[in-house]
């Protein structure tokens, strides 16, 4: 939600600005550069070469766009420099994210205990933040049709595809080894840039289904990234995630930063925004009885009434999906850009870039124009049985 207290008030209190350099006079006058780092709940790009390159690129392209790229308009809309991205469609940064289902889905799979299952399930999302948060270069928009297959270590299989170009919509479906779990959805991107920092919110219904019928539903945080133009640039989340296990009325919202510092039994971090709570309750008539607490951060470790069951080591010697070796013609391994991109040839890379994005619009206008002579159609045979 992007008018949440938790993680809409910093963008409240940014001033309003027509162009990069009056912007960093303003934030320079509020002293938010200087933070020390254990502060910063997040993670840090350290890489500093890299970093001013990529900064140089940034810098030019907000000069070109002018006040317009300070009025929160969606950046998946606007067409970025090739020299921003990583040589990876989206499609497959998600696969990456979800690589440590076959652990934590599994062990949710087999729980008997409906709590304990949800704790399963959330510990399996929370482990699969620290990866996003790895990711400092932007991922290709994936092009509308476009696939991806994926073989994970333990052989389960991840299948994505993008459903729709404007709203960018992405859908999923993970299946765990002898039908352990699934896991299907689908996710609308959107993207604003808000002067210094970027917020990503992925909005859409995410299930993980298991074979004696059980079934939880999440909702995502919100990725923040600060420190585009100056600065330390960290990623962080913020925002909550409310999971859901209907069947057997429990619920919990993880909430990231919250207002009451004070932590039951996690005392790390819990002044910084990647400490995160959350309540599971049971609905026990008309009132919500609270059967577990959950304390942690997805820097370090994640705790259940006390008990660690997450920790940052864990995540170690997991090892990334590897692509199918028989696609679809549409998997994204078979996107020239990317395949450029990923050899260092940023002029022909950005040349298929421009190519593919020609290409997809003139599609979306074609089954624009046939939808319409569809109906026009169907105007006019309706039109036609009335007068019969």
């Amino acid at each position: 939600d992007w008018s949440s207290d938790v993680c809409s008030s910093d963008l409240m209190a940014e001033p309003q600005v027509d162009s990069l350099e009056s912007y960093q006079r303003e934030w320079q006058k509020k002293g938010e550069e200087n933070v020390s780092e254990d502060m910063l709940g997040g993670i840090k790009w350290k890489d500093e070469e890299a970093l001013k390159a990529q900064r140089v690129i940034i810098w030019n392209f907000a000069k070109k766009m002018g006040k317009n790229l300070f009025s929160g308009h969606d950046l998946t809309k606007i067409p970025l420099p090739i020299q921003l991205f990583e040589p990876e469609s989206f499609l497959q940064r998600l696969a990456k994210q979800y690589m440590f289902a076959h652990k934590y889905l599994t062990a949710a799979s087999q729980a008997t205990d409906p709590v304990e299952r949800l704790q399963h399930v959330m510990v399996w999302w929370v482990a699969g933040m620290n990866l996003m948060g790895e990711q400092f270069r932007k991922p290709f928009n994936p092009i509308l049709g476009e696939t991806y297959q994926c073989i994970y270590e333990d052989g389960s299989m991840g299948f994505f595809e993008q459903s729709s170009h404007h709203p960018p919509i992405s859908c999923w479906e993970v299946s765990g080894q002898e039908g352990a779990y699934t896991y299907a959805g689908w996710g609308e991107l959107t993207a604003q840039f808000r002067g210094n920092s970027v917020k990503a919110l992925q909005t859409g219904t995410q299930n993980v289904y298991f074979p004696d019928g059980g079934h939880i539903t999440f909702t995502l945080p919100t990725v923040w990234v600060t420190g585009m133009a100056w600065g330390d640039r960290v990623i962080k989340y913020c925002g909550e995630m409310n999971f859901s296990d209907a069947s057997n009325e429990l619920s919990c919202t993880l909430t990231l930063n919250p207002k009451d510092k004070k932590g039951l039994f996690f005392s790390k971090h819990v002044s910084t925004p990647d400490f995160m709570r959350g309540e599971i309750l049971k609905k026990d008539g008309k009132k919500q009885k609270k059967v577990s607490v959950c304390e942690g951060s997805w820097l370090s470790e994640l705790a259940f009434d006390g008990k660690v069951l997450w920790t940052l080591a864990e995540n170690d010697g997991v090892k990334a999906p590897v692509p199918a070796s028989d696609p679809l013609p549409s998997d994204s391994q078979f996107r020239e850009d990317l395949q450029f991109t990923g050899q260092g040839d940023l002029t022909r890379g950005g040349e298929w870039k421009v190519l593919l994005e020609e290409k997809q619009r003139y599609d979306v206008k074609l089954r624009k124009n046939a939808k319409e002579a569809h109906k026009r159609m169907k105007d006019r045979a309706m039109a036609k049985s009335t007068l019969a």
